[in-house]
């Protein structure tokens, strides 16, 4: 697996985390974390293919309307596509 997989690959895990918190605690301080992350994930799929750069911004604007109107269903959601894009990562 090179670096540009390894990046999006850990990137995914950490705000898969840090939607887990913010989910739980509704603290917006932890928006703070998400919001660069996501410009990170975002910018590392460029780098991959189109088809990342497609999944990994549909995620982000996903997280943007998670992160304003937190419900379990969206954030089920979120962590199921951020999943999905991380085995697909591996399948390359």
């Amino acid at each position: 697996m090179n670096d540009d997989y390894k990046k999006l690959s850990n990137s995914l895990l950490k705000i898969m985390l840090l939607l887990e918190n913010f989910y739980k605690s509704k603290n917006d301080e932890i928006k703070l974390n998400i919001r660069p992350l996501q410009t990170h994930i975002v910018s590392i799929s460029k780098g991959i293919n189109e088809h990342f750069e497609k999944k990994a911004a549909k995620l982000s604007s996903d997280i943007d309307n998670f992160l304003s109107y937190p419900q379990k269903i969206t954030y089920e959601k979120l962590i199921e596509d951020a999943l999905k894009l991380q085995e697909e990562l591996f399948e390359i």
